[in-house]
């Protein structure tokens, strides 16, 4: 009786929101034609690739389920679903409230879905649950709003399945690079804490794989399921990342006042 093998996968799976410019075909930079897209994902999307490929590339996968999947969302709506995936992108961009006197004309508040922005005698106030979007800023007529430099809220751990989790929030306004940097030190984290690996190292080789056995990953054993077995032990690189409320500024000098 013949065995019969299981088809063996690429280890990984990176999408972009439809949005990128690499989905729809576009030249990059234009961002596929959509009107939220804060930063287009296609270059970091190609980026990400390489690594993973470099990185895991002996650990082919015969399951779906032990796929690392990436998502990237170039602006807050996160269409390619980034809170359910391993790693996780979406783009935002701060508000910042200007010099400009304010018309009261309530645009602001007209343009956010949420309505996480309200007018006081003293102008616009933004909830601290703001998620940086920007749609307020295209509405304003005075050019009391503007947006600030945006950046990527970087995501880990989320997946679906019996126990479904979300993500967790690991940085905000982040570039590139600080994506590439944190991202490869979670997953040579998690890569050295596998139990069963015993190939060759040199000296510091082995003492970083020493320090990732405290937490030693089960075969098999998902991303998320590992961070939260190990509680994001201390060997994890301390990455966690401001609030998206503290990254709200107001260039008059004024502390921004949450609502409620």
């Amino acid at each position: 009786m013949t065995e019969r093998l299981q088809p063996r996968r690429p280890p990984f799976d990176v999408t972009s929101c439809r949005g990128s410019a690499s989905c729809a075909g576009d030249a990059p930079g234009r961002g596929g034609g959509c009107p939220h897209m804060i930063l287009d994902p296609g270059d970091l999307a190609g980026r990400i690739s390489v690594l993973l490929r470099r990185r895991l590339n002996a650990h082919q996968s015969h399951s779906a389920h032990n796929v690392l999947r990436v998502a990237l969302s170039g602006c807050p709506n996160s269409c390619s679903q980034p809170q359910i995936r391993d790693f996780g992108l979406q783009a935002r961009s701060p508000v910042e409230i200007t010099e400009s006197p304010c018309l009261y004309c309530g645009a602001c508040i007209d343009a956010c879905p949420e309505r996480f922005v309200e007018l006081t005698d003293a102008g616009p106030r933004f909830s601290d649950d703001c998620l940086s979007c920007g749609r307020c800023v295209k509405a304003c007529p005075s050019g009391t709003l503007r947006n600030g430099a945006p950046g990527w809220t970087l995501l880990a751990g989320g997946k679906l399945g019996r126990i479904p989790r979300l993500a967790v929030p690991i940085g905000h306004y982040l570039d590139d690079d600080d994506v590439m940097e944190r991202i490869e030190a979670i997953l040579t984290a998690y890569l050295d804490a596998d139990e069963g690996e015993e190939a060759e190292k040199d000296d510091t080789e082995r003492r970083t794989a020493q320090r990732a056995r405290v937490n030693p990953r089960k075969p098999g054993e998902r991303l998320r399921t590992w961070l939260d077995r190990t509680k994001w032990a201390a060997n994890l690189p301390a990455v966690t990342g401001k609030v998206l409320a503290e990254q709200t500024t107001d260039l008059r000098g004024k502390q921004k006042t949450s609502l409620g």
